[in-house]
């Protein structure tokens, strides 16, 4: 037999490599599985290990990770590895939480830049989302109160464009840059 071991963890900076501070992340499912044969699987432990015993090995096995609601993976999910009578294998699987970009669009009707009390969302208005180089990655359009989000992005840079409603000036700029955290949350107001 051999043994397979390893962490699933949060990768919080993103790095691929589980550093200090860095946690598991617990009941997951890790499978390993020979061509043709019939798939191990195993629930990672509260503090993100997990292990395998494989009954009989030799042979190449394909071991994967589920890879967790709200994460991104920061290192492969499924990788082949061989394996002979006594081997002991470790394996680790890294995931960086998702964040989001929220924001809104208002009638500034003041004019100074910033959504006071008395101002209104503005629905309907088209909102895209850029990559750093400025790719369309997706779009969306503001709510009745004027919001938009962006949901599940990976931790990074951004540009946001708002497009100019018909009749309304832009006291703001239409397009801005936000950087969102691992696991948090970046903003964005026009």
């Amino acid at each position: 037999q051999s043994i397979v071991t390893g962490t699933v963890f949060n990768d919080v900076n993103g790095n691929g490599i589980q550093d200090s501070g860095e946690g598991g992340i617990s009941g997951l499912t890790v499978t390993i599985v020979k061509s043709g044969g019939s798939p191990l699987i195993t629930t990672t432990l509260g503090n993100g290990s997990y292990e395998l015993t494989v009954p009989s090995p030799p042979g190449t096995y394909t071991i994967s990770s589920e890879v967790p609601s709200g994460f991104s993976a920061t290192t492969l999910t499924s990788r082949e590895i061989s394996l002979v009578a006594g081997d002991s294998f470790s394996l680790n699987f890294g995931f960086q939480e998702q964040g989001v970009i929220t924001g809104s669009v208002f009638n500034d009707v003041n004019g100074n830049g910033a959504q006071d009390l008395n101002e209104s969302g503005l629905s309907g208005v088209t909102v895209t989302l850029k990559d750093s180089g400025g790719t369309t990655i997706t779009s969306t359009e503001t709510v009745s109160d004027g919001s938009f989000s962006f949901g599940s992005r990976d931790a990074g840079s951004y540009i946001i464009d708002a497009t100019q409603p018909s009749g309304f000036i832009a006291t703001t700029s239409t397009s801005t840059s936000v950087v969102v955290p691992a696991g948090g949350s970046a903003n964005a107001q026009f």
